[in-house]
């Protein structure tokens, strides 16, 4: 004759309650270096239990840590939300410095998001001397057309 279930609410919760003390405790053992054998061993179950509890409980610890990584995203999400709403207006209004700052955050929130994940790239190439005079012209305009936009930063 098999187990007797216990079905009532709190005899349920009591085996629970039960099941997660043990594999609170074969994760401890192990921890500690004992083998899945001397566990079962110790606490009075078979073997495949115990695999099955440290499994259990590997699985749960991870899934707590990609709950608390998600609540950290999102709480950082929030704060450089708040700093764009605020900086936002004045970068529209022409402030050189607010879209700095917004720059700034927009990559952090990229970074956090892993929305600029590296990629390897690797490419040898030797530039011609045309391209080279094109890109201190360009340096060349966008330096001139900076000064333009905010005269205040002459140096």
């Amino acid at each position: 004759m098999g187990a007797v279930r216990n079905t009532t609410k709190q005899g349920r919760a009591a085996v629970t309650t039960e099941i997660a003390l043990r594999r609170e405790k074969a994760a401890q053992l192990q921890q500690e270096g004992n083998s899945v054998r001397a566990i079962a061993e110790l606490l009075g179950v078979g073997r495949s239990t115990v695999s099955d509890d440290i499994k259990a409980v590997r699985t749960e610890a991870k899934e707590n840590s990609i709950e608390f990584r998600n609540q950290w995203i999102d709480l950082h999400t929030e704060r450089l939300e708040e700093v764009v709403r605020v900086f936002y207006p004045s970068m529209q209004a022409g402030d050189l410095q607010s879209a700095l700052i917004l720059l700034k955050v927009l990559e952090r929130q990229a970074k956090l998001l892993g929305l600029d994940a590296p990629t390897s790239t690797s490419l040898n190439v030797e530039a011609p001397r045309a391209f080279v005079k094109l890109d201190s012209k360009a340096d060349e305009y966008i330096k001139r057309h900076l000064k333009q936009a905010n005269p205040a930063e002459e140096s």
